[in-house]
Protein backbone atom coordinates (compact mmCIF):
# COMPACT_ATOMS: atom_id res chain seq x y z
CA UNK A 1 0.00 0.00 0.00
CA UNK A 2 2.87 2.33 0.82
CA UNK A 3 4.42 1.75 -2.64
CA UNK A 4 1.15 2.65 -4.30
CA UNK A 5 0.95 5.91 -2.34
CA UNK A 6 4.53 6.84 -3.25
CA UNK A 7 3.90 6.09 -6.92
CA UNK A 8 0.76 8.19 -6.89
CA UNK A 9 2.64 11.09 -5.30
CA UNK A 10 5.38 10.86 -7.93
CA UNK A 11 2.88 10.78 -10.78
CA UNK A 12 1.03 13.70 -9.26
CA UNK A 13 4.25 15.66 -8.93
CA UNK A 14 5.25 14.95 -12.55
CA UNK A 15 1.78 15.90 -13.75
CA UNK A 16 2.02 19.19 -11.88
CA UNK A 17 5.47 19.91 -13.32
CA UNK A 18 4.33 19.07 -16.84
CA UNK A 19 1.49 21.50 -16.48
CA UNK A 20 3.75 24.28 -15.20
CA UNK A 21 6.53 24.07 -17.82
CA UNK A 22 6.23 23.98 -21.61
CA UNK A 23 8.59 24.02 -24.59
CA UNK A 24 7.82 25.62 -27.95
CA UNK A 25 10.52 24.98 -30.61
CA UNK A 26 10.70 27.90 -33.05
CA UNK A 27 12.30 26.15 -36.02
CA UNK A 28 11.27 26.56 -39.66
CA UNK A 29 9.21 23.49 -40.57
CA UNK A 30 10.67 23.48 -44.10
CA UNK A 31 13.59 25.04 -45.94
CA UNK A 32 17.21 25.43 -44.90
CA UNK A 33 18.11 24.96 -41.22
CA UNK A 34 21.41 25.71 -39.49
CA UNK A 35 22.61 23.52 -36.63
CA UNK A 36 22.51 26.53 -34.33
CA UNK A 37 18.81 27.01 -35.10
CA UNK A 38 18.01 23.67 -33.48
CA UNK A 39 18.35 25.41 -30.13
CA UNK A 40 15.78 28.11 -30.84
CA UNK A 41 13.21 27.06 -28.25
CA UNK A 42 10.79 29.13 -26.19
CA UNK A 43 10.68 27.82 -22.61
CA UNK A 44 7.69 28.85 -20.46
CA UNK A 45 7.67 28.64 -16.66
CA UNK A 46 4.16 29.07 -15.23
CA UNK A 47 5.21 28.39 -11.64
CA UNK A 48 6.49 30.90 -9.11
CA UNK A 49 9.81 29.10 -8.78
CA UNK A 50 13.16 29.74 -10.43
CA UNK A 51 14.81 26.50 -11.51
CA UNK A 52 18.24 25.51 -12.69
CA UNK A 53 17.90 23.24 -15.69
CA UNK A 54 19.34 21.99 -18.93
CA UNK A 55 17.91 21.19 -22.35
CA UNK A 56 18.48 17.90 -24.15
CA UNK A 57 18.01 17.36 -27.89
CA UNK A 58 17.61 14.24 -29.97
CA UNK A 59 17.39 14.72 -33.76
CA UNK A 60 16.22 11.66 -35.71
CA UNK A 61 15.81 10.87 -39.40
CA UNK A 62 12.06 10.60 -39.83
CA UNK A 63 12.29 8.00 -42.59
CA UNK A 64 14.30 5.38 -40.69
CA UNK A 65 14.26 6.56 -37.07
CA UNK A 66 18.05 6.69 -36.78
CA UNK A 67 19.57 9.29 -34.45
CA UNK A 68 21.50 12.06 -36.20
CA UNK A 69 22.33 14.27 -33.20
CA UNK A 70 22.07 13.84 -29.42
CA UNK A 71 23.20 16.78 -27.34
CA UNK A 72 22.90 18.43 -23.94
CA UNK A 73 23.07 22.15 -23.20
CA UNK A 74 24.93 23.81 -20.37
CA UNK A 75 23.11 24.83 -17.20
CA UNK A 76 20.77 27.85 -17.28
CA UNK A 77 18.12 29.37 -15.04
CA UNK A 78 14.45 29.60 -15.87
CA UNK A 79 12.41 32.12 -13.90
CA UNK A 80 8.67 32.63 -14.01
CA UNK A 81 7.51 33.64 -17.48
CA UNK A 82 8.82 32.92 -20.97
CA UNK A 83 12.46 32.79 -22.01
CA UNK A 84 13.76 32.45 -25.57
CA UNK A 85 16.58 29.93 -25.61
CA UNK A 86 19.31 29.95 -28.25
CA UNK A 87 22.61 28.36 -29.17
CA UNK A 88 24.52 31.29 -27.65
CA UNK A 89 22.58 31.15 -24.37
CA UNK A 90 22.93 27.37 -23.98
CA UNK A 91 26.62 27.11 -24.91
CA UNK A 92 28.85 25.29 -24.40
CA UNK A 93 26.73 22.47 -25.78
CA UNK A 94 27.95 18.90 -25.41
CA UNK A 95 27.28 16.80 -28.51
CA UNK A 96 27.15 13.22 -27.27
CA UNK A 97 26.51 11.59 -30.62
CA UNK A 98 26.52 13.08 -34.08
CA UNK A 99 26.13 11.61 -37.56
CA UNK A 100 29.13 12.03 -39.86
CA UNK A 101 27.07 14.26 -42.17
CA UNK A 102 26.96 16.87 -39.38
CA UNK A 103 30.67 16.77 -38.50
CA UNK A 104 33.45 19.15 -39.46
CA UNK A 105 31.53 22.23 -40.60
CA UNK A 106 31.06 24.12 -37.34
CA UNK A 107 27.87 25.18 -35.59
CA UNK A 108 26.78 27.37 -38.49
CA UNK A 109 26.66 24.46 -40.91
CA UNK A 110 23.43 23.77 -42.77
CA UNK A 111 21.69 20.52 -41.96
CA UNK A 112 21.86 17.96 -44.78
CA UNK A 113 18.79 17.51 -46.95
CA UNK A 114 16.30 15.24 -45.20
CA UNK A 115 13.15 14.76 -43.13
CA UNK A 116 13.72 14.97 -39.40
CA UNK A 117 11.99 15.00 -36.03
CA UNK A 118 13.60 17.01 -33.22
CA UNK A 119 12.69 16.03 -29.64
CA UNK A 120 13.50 18.19 -26.62
CA UNK A 121 13.58 17.46 -22.89
CA UNK A 122 13.82 20.12 -20.19
CA UNK A 123 15.20 18.73 -16.91
CA UNK A 124 16.13 20.15 -13.51
CA UNK A 125 19.71 20.02 -12.24
CA UNK A 126 19.69 18.65 -8.69
CA UNK A 127 20.49 15.55 -6.69
CA UNK A 128 17.13 14.23 -7.90
CA UNK A 129 16.71 15.43 -11.49
CA UNK A 130 13.16 15.74 -12.76
CA UNK A 131 11.78 16.11 -16.25
CA UNK A 132 9.95 19.43 -16.51
CA UNK A 133 8.74 19.31 -20.11
CA UNK A 134 9.10 17.40 -23.37
CA UNK A 135 8.23 18.37 -26.94
CA UNK A 136 8.87 17.09 -30.49
CA UNK A 137 8.62 18.88 -33.82
CA UNK A 138 8.97 17.71 -37.42
CA UNK A 139 11.14 19.63 -39.89
CA UNK A 140 12.02 19.11 -43.56
CA UNK A 141 15.33 20.45 -44.83
CA UNK A 142 14.96 21.37 -48.51
CA UNK A 143 17.14 23.28 -50.99
CA UNK A 144 16.26 26.85 -51.92
CA UNK A 145 16.41 26.00 -55.61
CA UNK A 146 15.81 22.57 -57.21
CA UNK A 147 17.87 21.49 -60.23
CA UNK A 148 17.11 23.71 -63.23
CA UNK A 149 17.17 22.27 -66.74
CA UNK A 150 19.38 24.05 -69.27
CA UNK A 151 19.77 22.13 -72.56
CA UNK A 152 17.86 21.13 -74.63
CA UNK A 153 15.71 24.19 -73.97
CA UNK A 154 12.03 23.78 -73.22
CA UNK A 155 9.97 23.16 -76.40
CA UNK A 156 13.19 23.09 -78.47
CA UNK A 157 13.02 21.76 -82.03
CA UNK A 158 16.51 20.41 -82.72
CA UNK A 159 18.10 19.93 -86.11
CA UNK A 160 20.40 17.20 -84.80
CA UNK A 161 20.35 14.49 -82.18
CA UNK A 162 21.25 16.01 -78.77
CA UNK A 163 24.72 14.91 -77.69
CA UNK A 164 24.31 16.18 -74.11
CA UNK A 165 21.63 17.03 -71.59
CA UNK A 166 22.69 19.69 -69.07
CA UNK A 167 21.17 21.28 -65.99
CA UNK A 168 22.07 23.65 -63.15
CA UNK A 169 22.63 21.98 -59.73
CA UNK A 170 20.26 22.68 -56.82
CA UNK A 171 21.40 25.36 -54.43
CA UNK A 172 22.98 25.76 -52.02
CA UNK A 173 25.11 22.73 -52.87
CA UNK A 174 26.65 22.58 -49.36
CA UNK A 175 23.33 21.14 -48.17
CA UNK A 176 24.25 17.86 -49.84
CA UNK A 177 26.74 15.28 -48.63
CA UNK A 178 26.81 13.18 -51.83
CA UNK A 179 24.92 14.99 -54.58
CA UNK A 180 23.88 12.88 -57.56
CA UNK A 181 21.18 12.87 -60.22
CA UNK A 182 18.63 10.62 -61.86
CA UNK A 183 17.71 11.56 -65.43
CA UNK A 184 14.54 10.32 -67.12
CA UNK A 185 13.41 10.79 -70.72
CA UNK A 186 9.98 9.61 -71.92
CA UNK A 187 8.14 9.78 -75.23
CA UNK A 188 4.99 11.93 -75.09
CA UNK A 189 2.00 10.07 -76.52
CA UNK A 190 -0.85 11.85 -78.39
CA UNK A 191 -3.09 13.97 -76.12
CA UNK A 192 -0.70 13.46 -73.21
CA UNK A 193 0.91 16.09 -71.01
CA UNK A 194 4.66 16.09 -70.41
CA UNK A 195 4.28 15.40 -66.68
CA UNK A 196 2.01 12.44 -67.42
CA UNK A 197 4.59 11.01 -69.82
CA UNK A 198 7.28 11.10 -67.13
CA UNK A 199 5.00 9.56 -64.50
CA UNK A 200 3.12 6.97 -66.56
CA UNK A 201 5.11 5.90 -69.63
CA UNK A 202 7.89 3.37 -69.88
CA UNK A 203 11.12 5.42 -69.88
CA UNK A 204 12.65 5.94 -73.31
CA UNK A 205 15.93 6.42 -71.45
CA UNK A 206 16.87 6.50 -67.77
CA UNK A 207 20.13 7.20 -65.94
CA UNK A 208 19.77 6.11 -62.32
CA UNK A 209 22.86 7.86 -60.97
CA UNK A 210 25.34 10.38 -62.29
CA UNK A 211 27.43 12.68 -60.08
CA UNK A 212 27.67 15.34 -62.81
CA UNK A 213 25.17 17.98 -63.93
CA UNK A 214 25.37 16.77 -67.52
CA UNK A 215 24.53 13.59 -69.35
CA UNK A 216 26.50 12.57 -72.44
CA UNK A 217 23.82 10.91 -74.52
CA UNK A 218 25.25 10.31 -77.99
CA UNK A 219 27.30 7.22 -77.15
CA UNK A 220 24.84 5.31 -74.99
CA UNK A 221 21.35 6.26 -76.08
CA UNK A 222 18.88 5.15 -78.75
CA UNK A 223 18.32 7.76 -81.46
CA UNK A 224 15.25 9.93 -81.00
CA UNK A 225 12.60 9.45 -83.66
CA UNK A 226 11.93 12.23 -86.10
CA UNK A 227 9.21 14.75 -85.18
CA UNK A 228 8.22 13.03 -81.92
CA UNK A 229 8.04 15.00 -78.70
CA UNK A 230 10.00 13.80 -75.67
CA UNK A 231 9.79 14.89 -72.02
CA UNK A 232 12.77 14.94 -69.67
CA UNK A 233 13.30 15.58 -65.97
CA UNK A 234 16.18 15.50 -63.48
CA UNK A 235 15.87 14.35 -59.87
CA UNK A 236 18.59 15.47 -57.44
CA UNK A 237 19.52 12.94 -54.78
CA UNK A 238 21.63 13.08 -51.66
CA UNK A 239 23.42 9.74 -51.29
CA UNK A 240 20.65 8.20 -53.45
CA UNK A 241 17.86 9.59 -51.24
CA UNK A 242 15.34 11.94 -52.86
CA UNK A 243 16.13 15.63 -52.45
CA UNK A 244 14.46 17.73 -55.17
CA UNK A 245 13.35 17.48 -58.79
CA UNK A 246 13.36 19.83 -61.76
CA UNK A 247 10.50 20.93 -63.95
CA UNK A 248 9.59 18.75 -66.92
CA UNK A 249 10.78 20.12 -70.28
CA UNK A 250 10.03 18.88 -73.78
CA UNK A 251 11.92 18.72 -77.07
CA UNK A 252 11.86 17.01 -80.43
CA UNK A 253 14.40 16.25 -83.15
CA UNK A 254 13.50 17.79 -86.48
CA UNK A 255 15.74 15.61 -88.59
CA UNK A 256 17.25 12.14 -88.50
CA UNK A 257 20.72 10.79 -87.87
CA UNK A 258 21.69 11.48 -91.49
CA UNK A 259 21.36 15.19 -90.77
CA UNK A 260 23.51 14.80 -87.69
CA UNK A 261 26.31 13.15 -89.68
CA UNK A 262 26.25 15.98 -92.23
CA UNK A 263 26.44 18.61 -89.51
CA UNK A 264 29.22 16.83 -87.65
CA UNK A 265 31.33 16.69 -90.82
CA UNK A 266 30.69 20.30 -91.89
CA UNK A 267 30.86 22.26 -88.63
CA UNK A 268 34.19 22.96 -86.95
CA UNK A 269 34.49 23.50 -83.18
CA UNK A 270 36.13 26.54 -81.64
CA UNK A 271 39.14 25.98 -79.40
CA UNK A 272 39.83 27.71 -76.08
CA UNK A 273 43.60 27.58 -76.76
CA UNK A 274 44.87 29.26 -79.91
CA UNK A 275 47.90 26.97 -80.05
CA UNK A 276 45.63 23.90 -80.12
CA UNK A 277 43.43 25.24 -82.92
CA UNK A 278 43.96 23.19 -86.09
CA UNK A 279 43.68 24.83 -89.48
CA UNK A 280 40.60 23.67 -91.41
CA UNK A 281 39.80 24.06 -95.10
CA UNK A 282 36.65 25.90 -96.16
CA UNK A 283 35.51 23.68 -98.99
CA UNK A 284 32.50 25.57 -100.34
CA UNK A 285 34.50 28.77 -100.59
CA UNK A 286 31.65 30.97 -99.31
CA UNK A 287 30.78 30.12 -95.69
CA UNK A 288 32.64 28.85 -92.66
CA UNK A 289 30.48 26.54 -90.52
CA UNK A 290 31.27 26.79 -86.80
CA UNK A 291 30.28 24.89 -83.66
CA UNK A 292 30.65 26.37 -80.17
CA UNK A 293 29.56 24.86 -76.85
CA UNK A 294 28.69 27.56 -74.31
CA UNK A 295 28.51 26.90 -70.58
CA UNK A 296 27.01 30.35 -69.97
CA UNK A 297 23.43 31.44 -70.33
CA UNK A 298 22.47 33.45 -73.39
CA UNK A 299 24.90 36.25 -74.25
CA UNK A 300 25.97 38.29 -77.28
CA UNK A 301 29.60 37.73 -78.26
CA UNK A 302 31.88 39.44 -80.77
CA UNK A 303 33.10 37.48 -83.80
CA UNK A 304 36.19 38.74 -85.66
CA UNK A 305 38.30 37.49 -88.56
CA UNK A 306 41.97 38.46 -88.85
CA UNK A 307 44.88 37.38 -91.00
CA UNK A 308 46.78 34.82 -88.91
CA UNK A 309 49.55 36.43 -86.87
CA UNK A 310 48.12 39.96 -87.17
CA UNK A 311 45.56 42.09 -85.34
CA UNK A 312 44.08 43.59 -88.49
CA UNK A 313 40.33 42.97 -88.43
CA UNK A 314 38.97 41.98 -91.85
CA UNK A 315 35.42 41.24 -90.69
CA UNK A 316 33.49 41.66 -87.47
CA UNK A 317 29.95 40.88 -86.29
CA UNK A 318 28.00 40.12 -83.11
CA UNK A 319 26.63 36.64 -82.48
CA UNK A 320 24.09 35.52 -79.85
CA UNK A 321 25.07 32.33 -78.01
CA UNK A 322 22.76 30.10 -75.99
CA UNK A 323 23.62 27.55 -73.32
CA UNK A 324 24.84 24.30 -74.92
CA UNK A 325 25.76 23.62 -78.55
CA UNK A 326 25.58 26.50 -81.02
CA UNK A 327 25.86 25.90 -84.76
CA UNK A 328 26.23 28.88 -87.09
CA UNK A 329 27.74 29.93 -90.41
CA UNK A 330 30.09 32.86 -91.03
CA UNK A 331 29.96 34.34 -94.56
CA UNK A 332 33.40 34.95 -96.07
CA UNK A 333 33.87 38.12 -98.11
CA UNK A 334 36.20 38.59 -101.07
CA UNK A 335 38.76 40.01 -98.63
CA UNK A 336 39.46 36.43 -97.51
CA UNK A 337 42.04 35.24 -100.01
CA UNK A 338 42.45 31.62 -101.04
CA UNK A 339 46.16 31.22 -100.35
CA UNK A 340 46.40 32.58 -96.79
CA UNK A 341 45.58 31.39 -93.27
CA UNK A 342 43.04 33.29 -91.16
CA UNK A 343 41.98 33.38 -87.54
CA UNK A 344 38.35 33.37 -86.44
CA UNK A 345 37.91 34.56 -82.84
CA UNK A 346 34.77 34.61 -80.65
CA UNK A 347 34.99 36.81 -77.54
CA UNK A 348 32.32 36.51 -74.84
CA UNK A 349 31.10 39.15 -72.39
CA UNK A 350 33.72 38.13 -69.81
CA UNK A 351 36.60 38.62 -72.23
CA UNK A 352 37.26 34.93 -72.86
CA UNK A 353 38.24 34.06 -76.45
CA UNK A 354 37.73 30.98 -78.61
CA UNK A 355 39.57 30.34 -81.88
CA UNK A 356 39.45 28.57 -85.22
CA UNK A 357 42.17 28.74 -87.89
CA UNK A 358 41.04 28.28 -91.48
CA UNK A 359 41.99 28.53 -95.13
CA UNK A 360 39.77 29.15 -98.10
CA UNK A 361 39.90 26.31 -100.65
CA UNK A 362 40.83 27.26 -104.18
CA UNK A 363 38.04 26.74 -106.71
CA UNK A 364 38.82 25.12 -110.11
Amino acid sequence: MKKIVVMALLLGTFGTLAAQYTLQPTLPVAGMVQKTQLWNVLAVNSSNNTVNCRLELVLRDRTNGLEQITATSSEFTLSKGARQLSNALLSPIQYNNINTGFVGKGNDQLLPIGNYVACYRLSTISSKPAVLAEECIQLDVEPLSPPMLAFPADSAVLNIQPAQFTWIPPSPQQLFNQLGYEVMIAEILPNQKAEEAIQQNMPFFIELHTPYNLLSYAGNGTAFQKDKWYAWQVVAKDDRSYAAKSEVWVFKVKDSVAQQETVTAAYYPLSRNLAESKTVMVKNGKDLFVQHYSYDREYTGTLTICLAGTDKVLAQQTMTMAYGDNFFSVPLSNAIQKDKTYQLKLTDTQGRSYYLMFKREKQD
